[in-house]
């Protein structure tokens, strides 16, 4: 048999990537139809998952486990954009088959629990989010398991870590609103301080207060969703009635705020800029259309599956561990009264 690549397959039954990944390594919730397409294609083809052999001489399972939190896996962190390769197709082109699966609260607790763990010997782990704890990822570490972090959180030794440019981000989209846009009164939307994405791009808006001469002005709360971005609109409201933009930690919290804005009575931008981070598929099709900072999952998902396989090539050592930046891109749209031509 010869290795076919699972985009073959996916091409030749219509269905994605990720769920031939999901078929080929057993992982459930795939219905039956959709199951034995992809198993007859496979046979047609001739695949042959080329990862066994290595296994049965190298004593490796070669197969990796995506893990997220209360949060949705990340297609695009895993799945190829039209010019780049994420996770699935790194570690595919090295051998290794991908498991992906949420946490429980159970198996957050206590990560020796983890039923991916116990049930499938996996070689390494890629986390997603912040919304893990630090004293879950810090055992994970401990173990031995080679791990690594997109999109982290503080406060864990010994963990490499995939980020966004989130601080020049932040800082370059504060620049843009008072010298582009004219605003002056402008509040940061903050997620909780833990979260590296959220605290590196609070730093990079006051930085930019700073270097204006402006006084920073910051509201926290524990999550960044659409819902906080609602309640946000009230609360800079009664708190600072004076202001004139909005920086939002993300795009969906952006995006709750322009809604209650609205609603409220105020117009975006003509009364209030607001700007988001991310650009995810509804800044382009809210109303105004989002201002944000573009960022780029595949090439996370690119960079992380590429440490790890760098971390599993060297068995044994403990390499120093790697904080890898991804660049992130300024979106000029309606929200904050300019737009790119």
């Amino acid at each position: 048999m010869e290795h076919v690549p699972l985009k073959d397959i996916a091409q030749a039954t219509g269905v994605s990537v990720s769920t031939v990944s999901r078929v080929m390594t057993h992982h459930p919730g795939i219905s039956e139809a959709t199951r034995s397409k992809v198993l007859a294609a496979a046979r047609e083809m001739r695949y042959s998952p080329h990862g066994a052999a290595r296994s049965l001489s190298t004593n490796k399972s070669m197969t990796v486990a995506f893990l997220s939190y209360r949060r949705p896996v990340s297609t695009q962190l895993v799945t190829a954009s039209s010019d780049q390769s994420g996770v699935l197709e790194v570690l595919e082109a090295a051998g290794y088959s991908l498991l992906i699966a949420g946490i429980s609260d159970d198996e957050l607790r206590k990560p020796r629990e983890l039923r991916i763990l116990r049930q499938q010997r996996v070689d390494g782990l890629i986390l997603e989010g912040p919304t893990l704890s630090a004293g879950f990822v810090q055992e994970l570490v401990n173990m031995g398991m080679p791990v690594v972090h997109v999109d982290g959180l503080s406060g864990v030794s010994g963990l490499d870590i995939v980020l966004h440019e989130n601080e020049r981000g932040a800082e370059e989209i504060t620049h843009h609103l008072v010298r582009s846009s004219g605003r002056k009164r402008i509040v940061f939307i903050s997620g909780p301080s833990h979260w590296i994405s959220s605290a590196e791009r609070r730093r990079g808006y006051e930085n930019a207060m700073r270097a204006h001469e402006l006084e920073p002005r910051v509201i926290m709360f524990e999550d960044t969703t659409t819902d906080i971005g609602v309640e946000a609109a009230r609360t800079t409201f009664e708190k600072y009635p004076d202001a004139d933009a909005i920086v939002a930690v993300n795009d969906a919290v952006a995006i709750g705020f322009i809604g209650e804005a609205r609603r409220l009575g105020v117009n975006v931008p003509h009364d209030m800029a607001v700007t988001g981070f991310d650009d995810i598929s509804w800044a382009a099709h809210s109303h105004p259309t989002l201002t944000t900072m573009r960022t780029f999952p595949s090439e996370m998902g690119r960079q992380a599956a590429t440490r790890l396989l760098e971390l599993l090539s060297r068995p044994g050592e403990k390499p120093a561990p790697l904080t890898i930046r991804v660049g992130v891109e300024l979106v000029r749209r309606e929200s904050c009264g300019t737009t790119d031509s």
